[in-house]
């Protein structure tokens, strides 16, 4: 898909960039969106406010022209639900800034559908906003490409190892579940059949990759996401048993963890020597201890 013609503009570009300070432990329950002008603009300053939190001396500058570089190459796109493109990958920025992504994740949460969906080229995102967020807009384009080959159950194993052998970049996958979580959210849009296949691959292959990473909260929304589209009235028929239930499970991890050292909540850290960490504190988490 791609947008009328408009005259490339030239957003601020990174001055640099920060080190990780710490990430959040889960993604927050899905909220209301407003996708009016003025909505769109106090979501992007609470995604600001969110990442200043964790990263106050980072350049946030590539936050703002990076939505606005967004804004500028999808123009009038919009979503089969009618809402404007844009607001798709601002609410993939959100949902990282809350998970504790740093800002050049989340700079390429606002560009990762430009290349593919637009006029402008992945050479046009390096431009403008420097080789790490360009490889991370190409890697979570490359994984998109692969996730479609197969939706069968007995893929999806393949699939998920695929995933974090293909990403030489934690960041690359957390950028594709994020995607993945605000789809599952407006999937009402889509046609019957869609909801289906798209469903089931989340089932069989989204959250169980969340699960592996220990983003709890996304892989629950994932999983009741998908519940909702594969078996409607069973979904129906549990949906306020489930929800007291995840309610009190959720309250159990976030004691559990409340107890944890703090090396324990580093796990969307794109860094490799917190692995051994991680799996340590995913083990006491489902051990209840």
């Amino acid at each position: 898909m791609t947008s009328p013609p408009t005259e490339k503009r030239s957003p601020t570009e990174p001055k640099g960039k920060a080190a990780p300070k710490r990430a959040k432990r889960s993604a927050r329950p899905a909220r209301t969106e407003d996708f009016s002008a003025a909505g769109m603009q106090r979501t992007l300053e609470q995604v600001e406010q969110e990442l200043h939190s964790r990263y106050p001396q980072a350049d946030l500058s590539p936050i703002a022209s990076s939505f606005a570089f967004a804004a500028e190459a999808h123009g009038d796109q919009k979503r089969v639900s009618g809402e404007p493109y844009v607001s798709h990958p601002l609410a993939v920025a959100r949902i990282l800034a809350e998970l504790g992504l740093d800002p050049v994740a989340v700079t390429a949460a606002f560009l990762h559908d430009v290349p593919e969906d637009t006029e402008y080229s992945l050479g046009d995102v390096e431009e403008r906003f420097g080789a790490d967020v360009a490889r991370l807009v190409d890697g979570v384009t490359k994984l998109g490409k692969f996730s479609t080959l197969s939706h069968e159950q007995q893929q999806a194993e393949n699939i998920r190892k695929m995933f974090l052998a293909m990403a030489e970049d934690i960041r690359v996958v957390l950028i594709k579940l994020a995607d993945r979580l605000h789809n599952m959210r407006t999937l009402a849009a889509l046609p019957p059949e869609k909801q289906l296949r798209i469903a089931k691959q989340t089932a069989e292959i989204y959250a169980p990759l969340a699960e592996r990473l220990g983003i709890w909260q996304m892989k629950w929304e994932l999983e009741d996401l998908s519940f909702k589209y594969i078996d409607p009235e069973a979904y129906r028929e549990r949906a306020g048993p489930r929800e007291s239930h995840r309610t009190a499970r959720e309250a159990d991890v976030k004691r559990a963890m409340d107890g944890l050292p703090e090396a324990c909540l580093l796990y969307t850290s794109p860094s490799p020597p917190d692995a051994t960490t991680q799996s340590v504190c995913r083990l006491l988490l489902e051990k209840g201890g």
